[in-house]
């Protein structure tokens, strides 16, 4: 039997939409049967979680399992008895990222801690790890040297099918705005440090024919909203929280999207974003400032800004008219889909 196992703080999330794609690909794939919890309480997390997916693996073929590091006793349970057996999906460079975490309460502390105890560990005795960026290859190489690594895109699991909804708050400024000369942008995520909401400001204020939609929650919500207040920046509307129907609504309305802006601020230059993968999904060109995949960077409709160029920006924008959200969304649709991606690793 094979199992896919998640056991984090998933729900309720981007993540949740990833794990729902990859949960119905390796089903289709090769079977997996899923486990996955999502807890709070220490106890729970620690302790109780790891007892109950023990006991409900049976005659394990392979294990294809998401790794969080407070999960120190489950992973001393794929080191003894599924050696060589389990499947590793790795999506950051640990380490170096909990220790930047470290520093901001006790919880993450033990996150750092439990990290350095477990992880050379399980890159040692897995069967497989699997990536995300030739940077996270380069990472995990330094802590064990092995040539079991697979790098694969980031999927994305679209729920866009058949949501559709009468009333969204603000309807008629999307309907209004739609019909002036006004191009809409969204930013639609968790407002930390590393969204870059700050910046993305500071770009959209030196436009006067794009208006601004935000919508989360986060640690940075009052600073971004004095920062709106403060600076008098007229262009923005702070749209508050959304569920996923009413944000897929609202894509509709969107010519196009900014994506994270500071991912320098935790060490990242190079990733593949789930946020990119969204909106691409929902036909969204997409705004961004890191480095990502190398085939979609090549693309027309996305606009990579790291040179901090305003005159080319501006292009890009003004030029929105030309790209088929239609075809964006087919391509990304295939591009992302776990299936495709998963099926080149899975053996």
């Amino acid at each position: 039997m094979n199992y896919f196992i998640v056991c984090e703080n998933y729900k309720n999330s981007g993540v949740e939409k990833k794990i729902r794609g990859q949960k119905k690909a390796l089903k289709k794939i090769k079977n997996f049967k899923f486990i996955g919890y999502s807890e709070d309480r220490v106890f729970q997390r620690l302790i109780l979680c790891p007892i109950k997916i023990i006991f409900k693996l049976k005659k394990v073929d392979k294990i294809y399992y998401r790794y969080a590091s407070l999960n120190i006793l489950l992973h001393f349970i794929l080191v003894l008895f599924f050696k060589n057996k389990y499947y590793l999906e790795i999506n950051t460079k640990n380490k170096r990222e909990l220790k930047i975490y470290s520093k901001r309460n006790f919880k993450n502390k033990v996150k750092y801690f439990f990290n350095l105890l477990s992880e050379k560990i399980l890159y040692k005795n897995s069967y497989k790890i699997i990536t995300f960026t030739d940077g996270i290859k380069d990472y995990i190489n330094k802590i064990y040297q092995n040539k079991k690594i697979e790098i694969i895109d980031n999927g994305y699991f679209s729920s866009y099918e058949g949501k559709k909804l009468k009333e969204i708050k603000y309807k008629n400024l999307f309907i209004n705005l739609s019909r002036s000369k006004k191009k809409i942008a969204v930013f639609a995520g968790t407002f930390y440090k590393w969204s870059g909401l700050d910046r993305i400001l500071d770009i959209i204020k030196k436009f006067d024919n794009v208006f601004l939609i935000l919508i989360g929650f986060g640690p940075e919500k009052e600073n971004i909203i004095n920062k709106i207040k403060n600076e008098n920046i007229g262009n923005v509307i702070y749209f508050g929280r959304a569920n996923k129907r009413e944000i897929n609504k609202i894509y509709e309305y969107c010519d196009f999207a900014f994506a994270s802006f500071a991912l320098d601020r935790k060490n990242m230059k190079h990733t593949r974003t789930l946020k990119m993968r969204e909106y691409l999904i929902n036909g969204l060109p997409v705004v961004f400032n890191y480095y990502e995949n190398k085939n979609l960077e090549k693309k027309d409709f996305v606009f990579n800004m790291k040179s901090n160029d305003m005159e080319s920006l501006k292009k890009f924008v003004n030029n929105l008219s030309v790209y088929n959200h239609q075809k964006i969304k087919e391509f990304a649709k295939n591009k992302f889909d776990w299936y495709n991606i998963l099926k080149k690793v899975i053996d």
